[in-house]
């Protein structure tokens, strides 16, 4: 009997244990036999064998390395066994074979490398992102994050301004971009910034509070006072 012969009689039997056995010999037979491999992998699956499984599928890919079932099959076994570098290796891998898709799974796999506290192999990952679209704003905004989390203020303020010219007339994107500055003792920047959130927002109590609070630190105080004003003025009309 050859090695189809072998799927063929495992196919027909309902006995998990002599499948597995017909199955197992196909394999011994023609060790580069996908049918034989996937149909072992799909058995294990179905037993919840999640570790006897994975080999099988691993085996089959390297039979034929775009093999999107195979794939889908590992992916959800790696997750289900807490392989997370096997995952994130496996989403890279996935992007590249289903172009339709690879943002999301480029994405989820810069989420892992994240956990695992690898923000360098995650900024990578999102840098090819916006390399190729610069408008993707959660890879922007995930970069940003990760960029204010290592206090690299000039990579953030870089990251927020593209957020700017995306969304130009978006006030909170100035207020941050304002926060910013100021964290990196750069006053004249962080009043410029909040100053054009208020035209953008003439009437918000918040943006004149901070305003305020600027002048003040950069000993202005008389526009601090004048925005303190304009600040209570405003929230006193709200209510």
């Amino acid at each position: 009997m050859g090695p189809q012969d072998w799927i063929l009689r495992a196919d027909a039997l309902e006995n998990k244990n002599a499948q597995a056995e017909c199955y197992k010999k196909a394999v011994a037979l023609n060790p580069d036999s996908e049918d034989a491999h996937n149909a072992l992998g799909k058995l294990y699956e179905s037993e919840r064998k999640f570790k006897q499984a994975i080999p099988e599928y691993e085996a089959v890919l390297r039979i034929k390395p775009d093999d999107m079932q195979a794939m889908l099959s590992l992916l959800s076994l790696y997750k289900n066994t807490g392989m997370e570098e096997k995952t994130l290796d496996l989403y890279q891998k996935l992007a590249k074979a289903d172009p339709k898709r690879a943002d999301d799974y480029s994405s989820r796999a810069g989420a892992i490398a994240e956990k695992q506290g690898s923000d360098e192999k995650a900024l990578a990952i999102y840098q090819k992102l916006l390399e190729k679209n610069r408008g993707n704003i959660d890879a922007r905004q995930k970069t940003i994050k990760l960029y204010e989390k290592s206090k690299k203020w000039d990579k953030v303020i870089e990251h927020v301004k593209v957020l700017i010219d995306l969304d130009p007339k978006n006030a909170d994107l100035y207020l941050y971009l304002s926060d910013i500055c100021y964290k990196k003792n750069d006053l004249t920047g962080a009043l410029a910034a909040a100053e054009k959130a208020q035209k953008l927002r003439p009437n918000d109590s918040s943006i004149f509070v901070q305003l305020a609070v600027l002048s003040e630190k950069a000993k202005k105080n008389d526009q601090a006072i004048d925005f303190y004003q304009k600040a209570v003025k405003t929230n006193s009309k709200k209510n």
